[in-house]
């Protein structure tokens, strides 16, 4: 693991504790980082379908040999 990677994640736990939950609230900012979290992995589950349905119809509208 790079040292890049270990700074990243020390930043995203310490600014949730010293910016959302004094912004926020607590309890308030799990409830929203929640659906931030969920929010985010349909998103990409979604781009997912949509990449595989664009590959799907070029391949059978594309010319092929016999």
């Amino acid at each position: 693991m790079s040292n890049s990677c270990c700074g990243t994640q020390v930043i995203g736990a310490l600014l949730p504790k010293y910016y959302f939950w004094p912004r926020y609230g607590s309890q308030q900012w799990r409830q929203y980082a929640m659906v931030l979290a969920v929010g985010f992995g349909v998103g990409i589950f979604l781009i997912g379908m949509v990449c595989a349905a664009v590959l799907m119809i070029s391949k059978g509208v594309s010319p092929s040999d016999f």
